[in-house]
């Protein structure tokens, strides 16, 4: 009984891999048509655009590489490097599993600041702050991006307005991002493409269209970011079941001079 598991385990293991070893394919190929896309027209901004396309190939690479070598582990059965594997199974199972919960959390936040309208004022800060954050990131982009004029929209600790930020450094930081000059201006052409005129006309005279913006905010995160998430904790979850696979496999292994003991009855080398 204790073989036929393990032979079982030891098979699914092997699928596991192999479909990592896809997923890892998958991953730096995408990254690879985002790299080429941010070269040519910039679309992420220079504020994050080269971590958030290098980040990802590189990863891809690390799991496939990974799937590789843990397959061929996995078929000679090394001990030492089957608990060395999952180990990285382990480490590398939870940091994807917290980076699609992450994206998820935070598609939900961008559906709150869309839900506010014009009454930023009233937002929850979501954890350490983060929601004030996006907001206030939002709200800078939009200023730089769709207005005329690239004033600060007002604090909220200074005003009675709905409309206001909580953090300077955060409507600053969303100023830059959505610059239309020094190179960013991939930014701001992606979301105007995907926001549509009317939320970011580009010559707005005040913060008012921020509602419409917020909300085509949202559905660009809930069309390509909410899936990418989902798929990040599914696949660090498979990861996490592969590191349980990998101990098992690991711990009912025998050497070599046991198996040939059990197979030919001969004594055991010493």
């Amino acid at each position: 009984m204790g073989e036929c598991c393990k032979g079982l385990c030891k098979s699914f293991l092997v699928v596991l891999n192999m479909l990592v070893l896809l997923v890892g394919l998958a991953i730096t190929g995408i990254s690879i048509y985002l790299i080429v896309i941010q070269y040519q027209d910039n679309t992420f901004g220079d504020q994050y655009g080269l971590w958030l396309v290098w980040a990802p190939f590189a990863l891809g690479c690390i799991i496939w590489i990974m799937a590789l070598v843990g397959c061929c582990i996995t078929l000679e059965e090394n001990g030492c490097m089957l608990y060395t594997y999952s180990i990285i199974q382990l480490l590398f199972g939870i940091i994807i599993v917290v980076i699609g919960a992450f994206v998820v959390v935070y598609t939900g936040y961008q559906k709150d600041i869309a839900a506010a309208g014009v009454n930023l004022r009233g937002l929850d800060a979501g954890m350490a702050d983060t929601k004030w954050y996006m907001s206030d990131w939002n709200l800078g982009v939009y200023t730089s991006c769709c207005m005329s004029s690239t004033t600060l929209p007002d604090a909220c600790a200074s005003t009675t307005s709905l409309t206001c930020y909580h953090t300077k450094s955060a409507v600053e930081a969303g100023m830059t991002a959505g610059a239309t000059t020094a190179g960013d201006a991939g930014v701001c052409k992606t979301l105007k493409d995907f926001v549509g005129a009317a939320a970011c006309p580009g010559n707005a005279a005040t913060n008012a269209g921020i509602p419409l913006f917020n909300a085509g905010v949202y559905n660009y995160y809930d069309k390509y970011f909410w899936p990418a998430g989902v798929a990040f904790c599914v696949f660090g979850g498979i990861l996490l079941l592969a590191f349980f696979g990998s101990c098992y496999v690991a711990c009912t292994r025998k050497s070599k001079e046991e198996a040939r003991y059990q197979n030919t009855g001969k004594p055991m080398v010493q």
